[in-house]
């Protein structure tokens, strides 16, 4: 390990700053300064679903940490023996995909007027693209591209059709503002049968994305994360807690068991198809969101302090761990965003205690930093705008005035 931290510094420096930020927070004048800093800003629904924040906090770590097995193989090739779930983590990207299109529907839904939709592009702008700049003009410092390119890259001309970009985890990113752009038409199209709406576009994205590339492959779940809301506020009119637990308990079994399915069928040939493993895994956690929310015991076991920190840098954990990585083994991405190109590395293989000790303490303290600096301030003006309630009411609202110790 001492090896590892001596040729990459970066690494090492990260995982120190993680130990020193443990350890001040066991101060508790610290803890308590520094708690309401992380928790996010009460959304426009002026109601917060906790345990999203766990499960988007859990999909992003489960990317990076895919991601630093995979684009740096050999260097922790143990991984795929001691923890092979983390050689499947790009199915974090779908989970993300779910909540999305769940938390974007029901910001949506009770926006009337012309002011409404105002603020919640005013909303969506401050959540995407101050982080998506900071990491972009980190890119182009990084690799001089032409100044076209470096123009498209900060001005997001992807989400246009732009062939080039230079943060390969960006790709998800695009297609997701192209559907901030397109849900209020939904939303107005569809507000009388908004669940049949959705099921109706979701099973025509899924048998006509056969052939079609990862981006179109994703819209299928923005909508299914409707068909969740829509589903929650169903078991939730019914106003028996008891009918709540059980329907909570059944979907979060029933999830999990599909997602299994799907993870177990990446390492077995012949189970499922690319396609159908990810629809298997979508699903599957999509069922198990809804869980999450309805049974009160299972939202109180997901939706614990960490989890939650996790879940509020995990847009900074998604962003930044390709920065993180490329400047600490010298890599460097086709303009597709497809392919990893070394630039010399030399390949240090390393155990698997390495992977967890240096490298996710290291890519969690950046990643804090991160929205210390660029999300957190970015963030804090979205309170100024005016929001709308929302009738569900089946967690608690959060005041984030409230320091949690």
């Amino acid at each position: 390990m001492g090896e590892f931290m001596v040729r990459f510094p970066l690494l090492g420096l990260g995982a120190i700053g993680f130990i020193c930020l443990l350890l001040a927070c066991a101060v508790p004048s610290i803890r308590l300064y520094l708690s309401p800093k992380f928790e996010i800003p009460l959304p426009s629904t002026k109601q917060h679903l906790l345990p999203l924040d766990s499960y988007r906090g859990i999909a992003a770590l489960w990317v990076a940490l895919y991601h630093g097995y995979q684009w740096t193989y050999p260097t922790f090739a143990t991984i795929q023996y001691d923890f092979p779930v983390l050689t499947v983590g790009h199915y974090g990207v779908q989970i993300f995909v779910v909540l999305s299109g769940m938390l974007i529907y029901r910001s949506l839904r009770n926006v009337h007027t012309v002011e409404g939709l105002r603020s919640y592009f005013w909303r969506r702008l401050l959540r995407i693209c101050p982080l998506y700049v900071a990491v972009s003009l980190l890119f182009i410092v990084l690799f001089s591209p032409k100044f076209s390119a470096a123009i498209a890259e900060l001005f997001l001309f992807r989400t246009v059709g732009y062939p080039n970009f230079m943060n390969p985890v960006a790709w998800s990113v695009y297609v997701e503002i192209l559907f901030y752009l397109i849900m209020p038409a939904f939303v107005f199209l569809a507000y009388k049968r908004p669940a049949i709406a959705a099921v109706t576009v979701f099973l025509i994205l899924m048998c006509g994305e056969r052939g079609a590339g990862r981006e179109f492959a994703l819209w299928k779940f923005f909508f299914l994360g409707v068909i969740c809301s829509e589903l929650i506020d169903r078991v939730h009119t019914a106003d028996q807690q008891g009918a709540q637990n059980r329907w909570g308990w059944g979907l979060f079994v029933l999830g999990l068991s599909a997602a299994t399915f799907g993870i177990v069928s990446a390492f077995r040939t012949g189970l499922l198809g690319y396609a159908e493993k990810e629809l298997a895994v979508g699903i599957g956690m999509a069922l198990a969101i809804c869980g999450s929310v309805l049974a009160p015991s299972i939202r109180t076991w997901v939706s614990i302090r960490p989890l939650r920190i996790l879940g509020t840098i995990s847009y900074s954990i998604y962003m930044l761990h390709p920065l993180l990585l490329i400047t600490s083994f010298r890599l460097r991405f086709s303009q597709d965003g497809l392919q990893i190109i070394s630039r010399g590395y030399e390949p240090l293989q390393t155990s698997t205690a390495t992977f967890f000790t240096v490298y996710l303490p290291a890519l969690l303290f950046f990643s804090c930093c991160s929205y210390l600096a660029v999300e957190r301030p970015m963030l804090s003006l979205r309170s100024k705008q005016k929001t709308v309630a929302t009738k569900f009411s089946t967690t608690p609202e959060v005041n984030i005035q409230q320091p949690s110790t």
